[in-house]
């Protein structure tokens, strides 16, 4: 199960299930193109907290627009969109 939260820009938490586990968490734009990703692994409860401040893998700031993420863990998948507004 996935619980996926959003607050302000972007925060994220997982919940894999699975203390440890590899999580997975890619950023793209709406054309598709990789923007940011990030690999953590879940807490001793099975979350995973992920924040994004904005900026792309090598540091840029992003602009304001619709991005597309996924998330994937212990052969879960989660996809949605985040709406960035600065």
């Amino acid at each position: 199960m996935f619980i996926l939260q959003f607050w302000e820009t972007i925060h994220n938490s997982l919940q894999t299930g699975s203390a440890g586990a590899p999580v997975d968490f890619s950023i793209y734009n709406a054309r598709g193109q990789l923007v940011r990703s990030f690999e953590t692994t879940a807490d001793a409860a099975g979350q995973a907290h992920l924040n994004w401040d904005g900026s792309n893998d090598n540091g840029s700031k992003v602009q304001s627009g619709v991005y597309y993420f996924r998330m994937s863990s212990s052969g879960m998948m989660k996809n949605g969109r985040i709406v960035l507004m600065k």
